[in-house]
């Protein structure tokens, strides 16, 4: 499956992604990111930890590598050498994606990146609710053996 015929058969859909397209994708080394916050879904799983200060949802920029999400840097114990210095390792060849929280128009979220992608329509009950992403983890210079 590439890219481009996964979003099509993503466009329009409601969230949650169905855990067969999930498997599917990771299956073909494909990347979807939608929203509520940053949802990974297929080769890499998990959620972004994109709070304000006001424990509201709010943009940011998330790092990730396949073997998954990179933790914020506050997350980590900086003084634990062993644990800031896998951090930075990781960060240094990591990929990433803005994350773009919407307080008004069409679209509660929307993602911006330098990966070549493929974007689909996600609604919420019927509505518009992301402009989510397609990538492949190829694309993003990522291995599955990193």
């Amino acid at each position: 499956m590439k890219r481009t015929e996964l979003a099509r058969i993503l466009n329009g859909c409601e969230r949650p992604i169905s855990k067969d397209l999930a498997a599917q994708a990771a299956r073909a080394g494909l990347v979807i990111l939608a929203g509520p916050f940053a949802h990974f879904d297929g080769a890499i799983e998990g959620t972004a930890d994109l709070l304000g200060d006001d424990g509201n949802s709010a943009s940011g920029t998330v790092y990730f590598d396949a073997k998954g999400i990179l933790p914020n840097y506050d997350d980590i114990d900086t003084r634990d050498e062993v644990e800031a210095r896998a951090f930075f390792d990781r960060k240094r060849l990591a990929a990433s994606v803005d994350v773009i929280c919407h307080k008004e128009g069409r679209y509660r979220w929307t993602f911006s990146t330098a990966i070549p992608n493929s974007t689909f329509e996600m609604l919420d009950d019927g509505q518009p609710y992301c402009k989510g992403i397609v990538f492949s983890l190829a694309d993003a210079g990522l291995h599955v053996d990193e």
